[in-house]
């Protein structure tokens, strides 16, 4: 919903690192199309389609995040949730969750566990990790769950690999990989505190505590103790009661870096459509694929430069798909915000080349050497500003984000009756009470290029908005900016 101050309405959620904020394309849509936080909650599994499904990540086969359908072994996923849910009080125990894993109790304090039928109590020939870190012991070839524990609060997922893996992790990963991942600190902030007791636990209890020491460091400690009774024994005897305390700790260092943004993309056209994120960095053939009328994708990249970002169709011929209106402005901010203004304003300039009546526009035209548009617009209609002229108050701070769409004409950007005092411009900046006292008057923009200007009205009265292009200014690209009452007399 648009808010004072604003040609468009923008988002404006605030996060420690950036703020991205969208411009709405204009002219024809994809589709269904929405950015969400980093931090939006998972939805279930059993809601996911087969596509979102195969594209889960797992680290442990590759040793780096890979889509769980380009994975060439059988895996499983334990889930934090899964192991909440389970009741189990040691690791080992939670094993029994996944398929293919046999996990028998020797007595009160052993197991035997074995992938592919060949358990033992040292586990042979699987090689065991918690976060990446082996705790398969090479002098006995094995590993001892007796003494792996953690709290299982921590837990953030177990990934189990079944079959061989020994070309990629060593000899030790012959029967599969096992691999405990703990939650970040980030994310076990605070304090936690859990106690129990029962027949076979006498007692149990755990305490965690986590807080940062820094920015991007984030720390968590923990305590935790046990004892539990022996099994059943016809000779009574307690040989395998079991008693242990256990305190750890874990420290994150996280570079600080931008919003994550995923967008869900739904097709609902007739033919293959595709996006293209100027802000993000991935492989052509990685994020920007084709969808097909119908289909779905989820894009996915993260925020870490600022600027003022296009995103287009890049399906071919991208200069078709652009000249009829499928692009759109990305905002990012840099770490901890701009410095407040009065009031801000988002303008795309594009062009449009009309077809006929109810038809897409004139390809010819816009694939013309010498291009001559029909219309030069701002946010896709032809002089809406200058109809509408933006309110502004003199004297007041303005900040207007500024993108040229192209397809192919320049902008030369200019507010009659002001100078810019204030231009950052694909990264190059002019501020504020520089050495040499410069100002700018225009913003030079090619297509793809955008920039944000800061300036003030001194005075009521009308400062009209152009590109200086003045042949396309009488096509539509003119708006006016009104201060105060908009009579510089009163």
């Amino acid at each position: 919903m648009p808010h004072e101050g604003t040609a468009e309405g923008r988002p404006r959620r605030r996060t420690a690192a950036t703020r991205v904020a969208a411009l709405a394309c204009v002219g024809l849509a994809w589709g269904q199309a929405g950015a969400f936080a980093a931090d939006q909650k998972l939805r279930d599994l059993t809601e996911l389609t087969p596509e979102q499904l195969a594209n889960i990540e797992v680290t442990s086969v590759a040793k780096k995040p890979e889509k769980r359908s380009r994975t060439p072994a059988a895996v499983y996923v334990i889930t934090r949730d899964q192991i909440r849910r389970s009741g189990v009080t040691t690791l080992v125990d939670a094993l029994r969750l996944a398929p293919g894993i046999h996990v028998a109790r020797i007595d009160s304090n052993k197991w035997a566990v074995g992938i592919r039928g060949f358990a033992s109590s040292l586990t042979r020939s699987v090689l065991v990790m918690i976060d990446g870190r082996t705790v398969y012991t090479p002098l006995f070839a094995g590993t001892y769950w007796e003494v792996q524990d953690t709290l299982l609060e921590d837990v953030e997922r177990i990934e189990v690999i079944r079959g061989p893996g020994g070309s990629l992790w060593g000899a030790n990963a012959v029967n599969g990989v096992i691999n405990i991942i703990t939650r970040g600190s980030r994310d076990t902030q605070g304090a936690f505190v859990k106690a129990g007791g029962g027949t076979m636990e006498h007692g149990m209890a755990g305490i965690r505590y986590g807080g940062t020491a820094g920015e991007g460091v984030t720390y968590r400690a923990y305590a935790k103790g046990f004892e539990r009774g022996a099994g059943f024994h016809a000779t009574t005897s307690d040989f395998d009661d079991w008693r242990m305390a256990r305190a750890g700790f874990r420290t994150d260092w996280e570079r600080t870096s931008g919003d994550t943004v995923r967008v869900h993309l739904t097709n609902g056209g007739t033919m293959t459509h595709s996006i293209d994120f100027h802000a993000s960095q991935t492989a052509m053939n990685h994020q920007m694929v084709e969808i097909e009328p119908g289909g779905t994708f989820t894009y996915t990249f993260t925020a870490d430069y600022a600027g003022v970002w296009m995103y287009h169709c890049g399906t071919a011929p991208a200069l078709h798909h652009i000249a009829n209106g499928m692009f759109g402005m990305v905002i990012v901010e840099p770490k901890g915000g701009l410095p407040k203004v009065d009031q801000e304003f988002a303008f795309v300039q594009s062009e449009w080349y009309l077809g006929k009546q109810k038809e897409p526009v004139d390809y010819a035209k816009a694939a013309s050497g010498a291009p001559a548009p029909d219309f030069v617009v701002f946010n896709g209609i032809a002089n809406q500003y200058k109809d509408n002229p933006l309110q502004v108050t003199s004297g007041g701070r303005v900040r207007v984000f500024i993108l040229d769409a192209g397809p192919s004409i320049d902008s030369s950007f200019h507010v009659v009756g002001t100078i810019f005092n204030t231009v950052v411009k694909e990264g190059m900046q002019l501020l504020p009470n520089n050495p040499g006292g410069y100002g700018s008057q225009a913003v030079d923009l090619s297509p793809a290029q955008g920039a944000f200007v800061e300036f003030t009205m001194p005075e009521d009265g009308l400062y009209p908005m152009v590109t200086h292009a003045f042949n396309f200014v009488g096509k539509g690209a003119i708006g006016i900016f009104m201060a105060g009452d908009g009579d510089p007399k009163n």
